[in-house]
């Protein structure tokens, strides 16, 4: 368990007004060109209290935990760089290391170097020890710290939104930065705040180079080092980006085509492709997507929902039927995976006030997914959908991403963690449905007009 020092409560007031500044400054400079960055600030300080809350949960409700350990043996880290930098960069640079060598150079074993050989969490140290030199050895300093690193990749993805409808400003910033659950637990000395980021910057990258087609060679370099950040420490998530990548690419393709009927004839043929093409991605990167890989995840998810019946889950656990290791048999429990992954626990399933504040928001969001189906209708849905690139991806990743977690999660605790990269893209999702659908009925109208205005005229 980590105690808080006088260093913790004289860091984090110089930093947060240090930030502050420099903050305002930014958003100074650019509002009257981009008026969105009024969100500027306050999106940056949400990100920056909702680390501090997970700091202050995992010490005083917790008494300790993930990032607790990331902090301590990110100390461990600096105290041996400080004492034998070669040794240390060796050590950074190494895909793990044995408990002797921690040991060697941790001269008062304080610390129990929990995550020495384990590859996925050992990055996440590779990312963050150096917070806390520049921290002071501050918990919630460096948290910060992270927090300021990631919010401009955040930032990158609330701008392509924001460039594809500039109107929508507000609602965008509800979806990106003021979701709680994102805010909260996508804001901590974690693996899902880097995660989260990754996404971000991915997402910005392939935007800027096939939409924009802004700077190729630097977009370029931000997919792979997006790339190697998710596959680094959880492979699964750009196993979930993949499809609605290519069926993101197929889209822009159609889109630049201006003949309907070649468009519509050549629609298929093109999506056709863009599948096998993501596919055939997969299949390259699965040596790097480890346990998440195309030949295991069947096999994976069959044995966690075998897991998750067992009772030393307690009251945390939720399953969502039997199923085979098969697409058939899986694809049959999508609507319950999706659903368990982007809106239980339900207000009945909640048993502390964690849960509890994760019920209300997913009852909110299920709530907002009911009215807007209820307004489209089916007649609608398929036409909103492709009627946007950015929708067709946004849509496509994060249910496709929800299905997943639904089937290999086993307990809402961990739920409402694991599916905070789908639920600015959901969200999002349903923000451009509903803008979508307004302006498919008002042109409806319009047309009903022209035709009644030609009818009387003739």
């Amino acid at each position: 368990m980590y105690n808080y020092s006088l260093v913790d409560f004289i860091v984090t007031p110089i930093f947060l007004a240090i930030i502050f500044l420099l903050a305002k400054r930014i958003k100074d400079r650019r509002i009257e060109a981009e008026p969105y960055y009024k969100y500027f600030v306050p999106a940056l300080f949400i990100k920056i209290a909702g680390g501090i809350g997970v700091c202050l949960i995992y010490t005083l409700y917790y008494n300790g935990g993930d990032t607790v350990l990331y902090f301590d043996n990110g100390k461990l880290l600096a105290k041996m760089f400080i004492d034998n930098p070669d040794k240390m960069l060796d050590i950074l640079f190494r895909d793990d290391i044995s408990y002797r060598e921690w040991f060697i150079y941790d001269y008062q074993a304080s610390v129990y170097p929990v995550y020495a050989r384990s590859f996925n969490s050992f990055f996440v140290l590779k990312c963050t020890w150096f917070l806390t030199i520049f921290a002071f050895n501050s918990f919630i300093g460096a948290t910060i710290l992270l927090n300021v690193i990631t919010f401009p990749f955040v930032w990158k993805l609330y701008k392509v939104f924001i460039r594809e409808f500039p109107t929508l400003h507000k609602e965008f910033a509800i979806a990106v930065f003021f979701i709680p659950s994102v805010a909260f637990w996508g804001s901590g000395l974690l693996k899902d705040n880097i995660t989260f980021a990754a996404v971000c910057l991915y997402t910005h990258a392939i935007y800027s180079m096939f939409v924009k087609r802004e700077k190729y060679l630097v977009h370029s370099f931000q997919v792979l080092i997006s790339y190697y950040v998710l596959t680094s420490i959880k492979p699964y998530i750009f196993f979930a980006l993949l499809p609605g990548t290519f069926i993101w690419l197929a889209g822009i393709m159609l889109g630049g085509i201006d003949n309907k009927l070649v468009r519509r004839s050549t629609g298929p043929i093109i999506l056709v492709v863009s599948l096998l093409s993501g596919f055939g991605a997969l299949k390259l990167v699965g040596a790097k997507l480890g346990e998440y890989n195309i030949e295991t995840v069947l096999n994976r998810a069959v044995d966690v929902q075998q897991d998750l019946k067992q009772e030393y889950y307690g009251g945390s656990s939720f399953d969502i039927g039997d199923f085979e290791a098969t697409p058939i048999s899986m694809l049959s429990k999508a609507h319950l995976a999706i659903t368990a992954a982007l809106f239980r626990p339900f207000l009945w399933e909640a048993g502390n006030i964690v849960m509890l504040v994760s019920a209300l928001e997913n009852f909110l969001l299920l709530a907002f997914s009911i009215y807007l189906l209820i307004k489209v209708r089916v007649i609608y849905l398929f036409r909103l959908v492709l009627r946007h690139h950015l929708l067709v991806f946004s849509l496509t990743f994060s249910l496709f991403f929800a299905f997943c977690i639904g089937l290999t999660t086993s307990n809402f605790g961990s739920m409402v963690r694991y599916k905070i990269p789908a639920m600015p893209f959901y969200v999002a999702s349903l923000i451009i449905a509903r803008k979508l659908l307004v302006e498919t009925k008002k042109e409806e109208e319009t047309e009903e007009k022209v035709e009644h205005f030609t009818g009387a005229v003739a």
